[in-house]
């Protein structure tokens, strides 16, 4: 788009942004949930039941850092990319509505990208080599999830991608 065009309907998608509610893990999360998704330690392990929420609590934690952070990276990884869309790709997108986040989904790409320049991505990791594609991006959270089931590249993972 000429930089001309676009400067003409900055003001407009401004006054939108700055018109949509922020997202509020407090009327997203149940109580007992409430206190994982304000933590703000960079280091997080959450250890529950089966049924305590951890997706749904996971997908809130994303999709807020998405919005507190503008062009950001908010990563969820598993062992395999069709997991993670079993697992939580719903979850998301049904909080993007929910909440009129103004995210679009991209289905091929299993991402939700937001007005604000950040992007939600699911994606798998199934051996050492798929380590890399997280390399240089602009991450503002990573969520592993089922970590134990991880072999022992996820040391390489959180060394080389995280704690840059």
């Amino acid at each position: 788009m000429p930089a001309r065009q676009k400067d003409k309907w900055s003001p407009a998608l401004s006054t939108l942004d700055a018109q949509r509610p922020r997202f509020d893990l407090s009327t997203a999360l149940f109580p007992k949930q409430l206190p994982f998704g304000l933590e703000r330690d960079r280091w997080m392990t959450a250890v529950c039941t089966r049924r305590a929420g951890k997706t749904y609590g996971c997908a809130a934690k994303l999709l807020d850092v998405a919005m507190r952070k503008p062009g950001c990276v908010a990563l969820y990884i598993t062992l395999s990319r069709i997991n993670a869309k079993r697992i939580v790709w719903e979850t998301l997108k049904q909080l993007n509505e929910s909440f009129a986040l103004g995210g679009v989904p991209l289905e091929g790409e299993l991402c939700i990208a937001f007005p604000n320049g950040s992007r939600v991505y699911l994606s798998g990791c199934a051996d050492s080599s798929e380590v890399d594609k997280f390399l240089g991006l602009p991450i503002g959270i990573v969520i592993i999830d089922e970590a134990q089931s991880f072999p022992a590249f996820l040391q390489r993972l959180v060394d080389e991608v995280l704690s840059s």
